[in-house]
């Protein structure tokens, strides 16, 4: 009997195995029984509410349901209504408060007026989060516009700098505004750069292509928008292997049409650059100081003369002569003797005229210095009649002559140039008809 009270004793202390009620009833109070879908007692270690067999919780809106036997945390963005279900877990009882006009966060869209609190933290969520917390500090931002800041204040939205998806817009109405600087401290030889890039999505670039245009625009005294100046960058030969560049230095050309004004491009050989400077035959090029070449100068296109240097530094001129300024020596009247057929030469006064002529057809000379540093190279004697004229080099210390060519009176005609020395001189003879009338000439000479 003693052992049969013992264990009664020790029922009614404790329970050493599994417990099962029947019949639960439902209770308003605040604690919390644990028990299974079987009617097992049980004990909730997790600190989370959980459900009785029949029993099912829907959260506001009824997004959000725990069902019979589920543990479950309350997880923000699981809630899609106007409410939020405040959880507080006191040892393993848990008790739900509905928490009205809460602001979205984490996803969760709540619709209320009243900012969330995070207790556990200590921090509040409201419309605006300031920039110490890694927001803008702004309640609504700018359409297109960049965000700038200071480091202390909210971030600014720029109205004047702005950009579409497509176009970056920088603008001022400042007094030599605005500035765009790349800058580069770097302890280097190297800089900043500015690239323009075209790579077409079909990869077939066309020969001529643009790659890159900055535009010079602005307006004229009536108010029209008009271009002023450009630079285009182009793809002149795209051929793998031959590849050609092009820029071209555009203005307005005195009626508002954009010319170009120095075109720099790819030649037809390898590590050539053709240049073209102007628009225009009448076009000015100016040049300030010296001008070195390692090639010839063309005058006009190809085909005209061109000033070649040799190889002793002298320029040597091609096809006509050069007129920059004439520098001849002029032959008078009395520059002229008869020959030997015993008539003078006479001045023909007979009318208002007066001129140079021999008697019937004898011959007349004109004897010509060369000034020293310079050579004879053309002669030119103007008279009424194209009579045959011939000239010589001759010296004033022997009687040979030397026939430099010949000609007619009334003609330039070109010899042989001939370089002063100290004892020649221009012989030039003159095999005229009866009467024929000479004025006098000239003999063009150029430097050595």
């Amino acid at each position: 009997m003693k052992w049969i009270g013992q264990h009664i004793v020790d029922l009614i202390a404790r329970f050493r195995s599994d417990v099962y009620l029947e019949s639960l009833a439902t209770t308003t109070d605040s604690n919390v029984l644990v028990v299974d879908a079987s009617g097992k007692v049980g004990k909730n270690t997790s600190g989370l509410l959980v459900l009785g067999t029949s029993d099912t919780t829907a959260l506001a809106g009824d997004t959000t349901t725990i069902t019979s036997g589920q543990t479950s945390a309350i997880s923000a963005n699981t809630l899609k209504e106007t409410n939020v279900v405040q959880t507080t877990i006191t040892g393993n009882a848990a008790t739900a408060t509905i928490l009205a006009s809460a602001r979205a966060i984490n996803g969760v869209d709540f619709n209320g007026s009243a900012p969330i609190t995070i207790t556990a933290a200590g921090s509040t969520l409201s419309d605006t989060v300031t920039v110490a917390k890694g927001g803008t500090g702004q309640t609504s931002l700018a359409a297109n516009s960049l965000l700038t800041g200071d480091g202390t204040n909210g971030i600014v939205a720029e109205s004047n700098f702005t950009y579409d998806g497509t176009n970056l817009t920088l603008a001022s109405d400042g007094i030599a505004a605005p500035d765009l600087t790349i800058a580069s401290t770097a302890n280097h030889p190297t800089a900043g750069n500015l690239f323009f890039n075209k790579f077409r999505a079909d990869d077939t670039p066309p020969d001529g292509m643009q790659i890159g245009v900055i535009h010079w625009n602005s307006e004229d005294d009536a108010n029209n928008g008009q271009a002023y100046a450009q630079i285009i960058g182009s793809a002149e030969e795209t051929g793998s292997g031959i590849e050609g560049g092009k820029l071209q230095l555009r203005i307005a050309t005195h009626d508002g049409e954009i010319k170009d004004a120095i075109v720099i491009e790819d030649g037809d050989a390898e590590d050539e650059i053709d240049i073209t400077i102007g628009q225009g035959a009448s076009s000015l090029t100016t040049i300030s100081g010296n001008l070195t070449t390692v090639g010839n100068i063309k005058l006009g296109n190809a085909s005209d003369t061109t000033l070649a240097r040799t190889a002793a530094g002298k320029v040597t001129i091609e096809g006509a002569r050069i007129k920059t300024q004439e520098l001849y020596v002029k032959i008078l009247p009395s520059n002229f003797i008869a020959d030997d057929g015993g008539r003078p030469l006479a001045i023909d006064d007979s009318s208002s005229d007066r001129w140079l002529e021999s008697h019937g057809t004898h011959t007349m000379f004109a004897s010509v210095e060369i000034p020293l540093g310079f050579k004879a190279t053309h002669v030119h004697i103007y008279g009424t009649v194209a009579s045959a004229m011939t000239v010589y080099k001759a010296d004033i210390d022997d009687r040979s002559i030397v026939g430099l060519g010949t000609g007619n009176i009334g003609t330039n005609l070109a010899i042989t140039n001939t370089t002063a020395d100290a004892t020649n001189y221009i012989l030039i003879q003159l095999v005229q008809t009866s009467g024929e009338q000479v004025n006098g000439g000239i003999m063009t000479i150029a430097a050595v």
